[in-house]
């Protein structure tokens, strides 16, 4: 009886071991992941920022990608570069068919292919993870009237454009009776989508919050037209009350709206510019004076994401501010929100693969655990881990919406200051510093010279006998005094 027990338990096992396929780093190496990008700078930039993620992951005290089930793996990228969308979606195609190589996970990089690699593989059925870096607009990855993705295999790190001013406007809005008025004026780049969902989509915000908005101060453009449009329109809104602007450009457009208003002097208590504020561009246009003061100060420009942000991380890549100062030391730049975007994606990946049994996986097929329950494949249960992520990054917390686009945090607002050059300041909790609103008029601002470089003073007059209890009051205060300074001074609201 004994003897027959210990047959049945050892049987028992045999089963339970027969239902998990175990795999080594011999039957697979490699972690192959398909990159799809642009062939220019911009394409440079995030296959950059993967590449980083890459060295990280092969170089941690692991010695690669590591699975739930202690497979650990190299990371190789095999990286086409695309001078279309059409061809872009067709390179997608081939990498899942085997040709030109087998990969496990996919990332494209470049919003205008967002679309065309989308809907290609839903029309293929392609079952493997699509990682994409770029692109802010929902549409992109979803059908927005049926409140589906496209297709459930891909995800966007990107969070909505829509919300890039509401950070701003409910600021602005907190201020209520203090401020002279809250209208808003828009300068909208209708030929591109991206500037053009944003705009659609501030506009709407905007006057949700209570802002006024004047169909007639919406100021519509494309291609070149911003030439004469950009002028015209900041000459009209000098005649107007309006206080607020909102440059919905890329970077031509946002350089020369700046111009304009450089030009005419006109005074705001706040100018929002989206992409040019965020670029090296910015600094060459608009350069600072002996006394560190720039005509572009004290824009706005709200953004995916900002190294002076602070952000913790669990993957090999560290936090913000790790990723930041060993970038910097590396390169001796600062990582962009591009670059940053693709970083991002190898994260995901890595932290997915990380919860992720691979079991049996080869390049033939794409079996993995024999479970008992039925075969559920690697890509699917990478697919599920993705899909219901939620963890922060050193870009801010990743979640995934209906869309399968990433909500997981606010977008950054980046400002333009006289000290910082660009810095982050909203929102608050993970900014680096205090949002500057109003910003001062022109005429502050160029009789600044010859005295702006000294520290402005807060004088405290203070009355006191002098009498031994008088002094030990006043040095309380002196104390008080000593630390503010040495702690940076003190700060108004608006900085």
């Amino acid at each position: 009886m004994f003897h027959t027990a210990k047959r049945w338990v050892f049987l028992a096992i045999a089963l339970l071991t027969s239902c998990v396929a175990v795999a080594t780093n011999a039957t697979l190496p490699v972690f192959k992941i398909g990159v799809v990008t642009v062939d220019s700078s911009t394409g440079t930039t995030f296959v950059r920022g993967l590449e980083w993620w890459r060295d990280k992951v092969n170089n941690n005290t692991e010695g690669g990608l590591s699975t739930l089930d202690g497979i650990v793996m190299k990371v190789e990228l095999i990286t086409i570069r695309a001078a279309s969308a059409a061809i872009a979606a067709q390179t997608i195609v081939d990498f899942s068919n085997g040709n030109p190589s087998f990969v496990h996970v996919l990332v494209n990089t470049f919003q205008q292919f967002n679309i065309a690699v989308n809907d290609a593989m839903n029309e293929n059925r392609i079952e493997k993870n699509l990682i994409h870096c770029s692109g802010g607009t929902p549409g992109m990855y979803g059908f927005e009237d049926l409140g589906i993705p496209r297709w459930g295999f891909q995800f966007g790190v990107m969070v909505p454009s829509s919300d890039y001013g509401t950070g701003i406007f409910k600021h602005i809005m907190s201020f209520g009776n203090r401020l002279p008025n809250t209208r808003i004026a828009f300068f909208r780049n209708t030929g591109n989508s991206f500037a053009d969902y944003t705009c659609q989509e501030s506009i709407r915000i905007a006057k949700d919050l209570g802002m006024e908005v004047d169909p007639n101060e919406i100021f519509e453009y494309s291609g070149t037209s911003y030439e004469t449009v950009m002028p015209a329109g900041v000459a009209a809104l000098k005649e107007s009350e309006t206080t607020i602007v909102m440059g919905c450009t890329w970077l031509q457009d946002g350089l020369a709206l700046q111009q304009a208003i450089v030009q005419e002097r006109l005074d705001l208590l706040a100018t929002i510019i989206l992409i040019a504020p965020t670029t090296g561009a910015w600094a060459a246009a608009f350069p600072r004076d002996v006394y560190g003061h720039s005509d572009g100060d004290y824009v706005l420009a709200p953004s995916q994401w900002h190294h002076t942000q602070r952000f913790n991380d669990f993957s090999s890549v560290g936090n913000t501010q790790t990723f930041w100062a060993e970038f910097k030391a590396a390169t001796g730049s600062d990582p962009d929100y591009l670059l940053a975007s693709c970083t991002t994606a190898g994260i995901i990946i890595e932290r997915g693969v990380n919860k992720v049994a691979m079991g049996n996986y080869s390049e033939a097929s794409n079996a993995t655990s024999n479970s008992c329950l039925g075969e559920i494949s690697f890509d699917e249960k990478l697919r599920l881990m993705i899909r219901d992520f939620e963890e922060d990054t050193m870009y801010g917390r990743v979640r995934f919406s209906k869309f399968n686009q990433n909500v997981g945090h606010e977008a950054a607002v980046i400002q333009i200051l006289p000290e910082k050059n660009q810095t982050s300041v909203l929102p608050e909790s993970t900014a680096d510093s205090s949002l500057y609103f109003p910003a001062p008029p022109w005429e502050k601002r160029l009789s600044c010279p010859p005295n702006c470089t000294s520290a402005d003073i807060f004088r405290i007059g203070v009355i006191s006998p002098e009498t031994p209890e008088g002094q030990i009051r006043r040095r309380g205060l002196e104390w008080w005094a000593r630390k503010a300074n040495e702690n940076g001074r003190i700060r108004t609201q608006n900085g």
